[in-house]
């Protein structure tokens, strides 16, 4: 079984809020189950588990037809690769390749927001991403924006990230073309979507786009959103706040919640109490992995300054909480039988209502077979190489 497919057993099988000596890994979906009208799983893509424990893989397909992925709500498709949506009306879904599954996310009544590539006569290049509720358009690439304050023609060029913000609204990142006329001049933006019941778009409003003074450090103008490596840079919560990585046009990097205060910031001081981090810097947060819960604790990943000193090139990476240093690079834990953490980006950092705080370390000074560790606080839940689910080992 791989790390990843054993990852996500554990996330569905209730580990978020079992006790240590209760917890179980209860394999949910696996290689070779049967995909009813589709085919077979061939590989589990991605994961999201709501708060009422509805679970939904996106599972890419050994399938006889055309389908390469479909998404599996309690192992039954929800929707396939091919399916119709309601706009733009002709248009079907595409799923396909390796990084082919759509990003999710679910309420707890069991309804989809995700980010779908389209195909179809009506769908060009330009128009062919979308953001959806179910499968009812919410902003869709080369389609007017219409928010107020923005050209009447502006629209969307590409979707990076996005999540639900509160009970009834969403909130978008990406590329927009505000600049209309103006080739190839595409501006980092995000915008909020306040929803209906039935997932109509009832208001859009811009919430900051480049070249914006950037509230939460005065002086300081508005660049670009960092981007994470496949999992999340972008996160937001039932209270309404959203946590994320800002560059600015002066240079800085800052770890914002909201756009009016700042969490952390690149080459100041990191402030105690964190007297063992001995007045280093962060000196990124390009590769940045966020986390926050409905109560507002926060976790976020970063590179340390250190560079040209032996020593301190060997504790560089840094998993941060509620404003303190929680986990370095160098760390060792009882569970790592020697292994040491060495990285934070193999995975995302979820941060539980019940304030544990998941996430995957890559191992140094352990064997390949055994470097990679997903752990629930300081604690291994599943160790590459060393956990077994039904019998098999987990491997890469």
């Amino acid at each position: 079984m791989s790390f990843l497919r054993a990852l996500m057993c554990a996330l569905a099988s209730g580990l978020l809020i079992s006790t240590p000596a209760a917890q179980e890994i209860v394999p949910l979906v696996e290689q070779g189950n049967p995909i009813p009208g589709v085919g077979s799983v061939n590989f589990v893509r991605n994961l999201i588990v709501n708060d009422e424990g509805v679970w939904v893989v996106a599972a890419q397909a050994n399938a006889p037809m055309a389908v390469d992925y479909s998404i599996l709500r309690f192992g039954f498709p929800a929707l396939n690769e091919g399916d119709p949506v309601v706009e733009p009306a002709g248009a079907t879904v595409r799923m396909n390749g390796s990084n082919g599954a759509p990003r999710m996310r679910m309420d707890d009544q069991g309804r989809f927001y995700w980010a779908l590539t389209l195909t179809g006569p009506p769908v060009t290049g330009a128009t062919n991403q979308g953001i959806y509720w179910n499968t009812r358009l919410i902003a869709q690439k080369g389609v007017p924006i219409g928010a107020p304050g923005f050209p009447s023609e502006a629209t969307w060029t590409s979707f990076s990230m996005f999540d639900r913000l509160g009970e009834d609204r969403l909130i978008v990142a990406g590329a927009a073309d505000l600049t209309p006329g103006i080739p190839d001049l595409n501006q980092t933006a995000i915008l909020e979507y306040t929803l209906g019941d039935f997932g109509e778009v009832l208001s859009t409003r811009g919430v900051i786009v480049r070249g914006d003074g950037l509230p939460a450090v005065p002086g300081e103008t508005f660049l670009r959103i960092h981007p994470s490596n496949g999992f999340r840079a972008l996160e937001a919560n039932a209270a309404g706040e959203f946590i994320w990585a800002a560059q600015t046009e002066e240079g800085s990097q800052h770890i914002l919640l909201g756009t009016e205060i700042v969490l952390a910031s690149t080459n100041v001081p990191i402030p105690s109490p964190n007297p063992a981090l001995d007045g280093r810097t962060f000196s990124n947060f390009e590769n940045v992995e966020v986390g926050l819960n409905d109560f507002g604790d926060y976790a976020f990943t970063a590179e340390l300054n250190g560079a040209g000193d032996e020593l301190l090139e060997t504790t560089n990476t840094i998993l941060f909480r509620n404003g303190e240093g929680y986990v370095q690079e160098g760390d060792a834990f009882a569970g790592l039988s020697g292994g040491v953490i060495h990285e934070f980006g193999a995975g995302p950092v979820y941060v539980a209502n019940s304030r544990d705080l998941f996430w995957v370390a890559n191992l140094r000074n352990a064997l390949s077979e055994e470097n990679r560790a997903y752990m629930r606080n300081r604690e291994v839940l599943i160790r590459k190489g060393r956990t077994t689910v039904d019998d098999r080992e987990v491997t890469e």
